[in-house]
């Protein structure tokens, strides 16, 4: 009885530790205002396998877009974007591949309405599955561009209320403030 427990928690401890994600993405996030709208620029810059299999399977960008747009979407672009604690489903705007230094580029554009003088928006970024590892957590992933009429402050947090992946694996967040001067 005592080796059957073993290799059963043997087993199960193995699988979880040999899985991992299939894919690698870094995610650069883009943050601008015009006219009270506030626009999240979101491009996932693909890894270099990732890159070369898409490029290798379809002819040219325009056929990689389309793709990515099909696969993508049905999972909402494994994002979530929360203004002031309301969850929003709010579908991109703009979607488009582009190439840069043989690496896929897929830009996703949202569009959101700043409800007031003082906003909290959470971006959260991240397959529960965990087939996809969108890295988030750097602080030079995210360009904020400067606006006279807003004033605007951003923090990578780690979410552990949101644990996956069999409790082990926690996402990485963007956090605005943003306030009327």
């Amino acid at each position: 009885m005592k080796k059957i427990f073993i290799y059963c928690a043997y087993t199960l401890i193995s699988i979880t530790i040999i899985a991992h994600p299939h894919v690698f993405i870094e995610v650069l996030t883009k943050i601008n205002i015009k006219n009270d709208i506030l626009e999240i620029s979101s491009t996932w810059k693909f890894d270099d396998l990732m890159s070369m299999l898409l490029k290798k399977q379809y002819n040219d960008i325009d056929s990689i877009n389309k793709k990515l747009q099909e696969k993508y979407k049905k999972e909402n672009f494994f994002t979530t974007i929360y203004l002031n604690q309301k969850n929003l489903q709010i579908s991109p705007l703009k979607i488009f591949s582009t190439e840069l230094e043989n690496r896929i580029l897929f830009t996703m554009i949202y569009d959101l309405k700043l409800e007031n003088n003082n906003n909290e928006i959470i971006i959260s970024t991240y397959d529960k599955s965990y087939y996809t590892y969108l890295k988030t957590e750097k602080d030079d992933n995210i360009n904020i561009i400067p606006n006279k009429n807003y004033e605007i402050e951003s923090t990578i947090f780690a979410n552990f209320n949101k644990l996956f992946y069999f409790d082990q694996i926690f996402p990485y967040e963007i956090k605005l403030i943003i306030r009327r001067k």
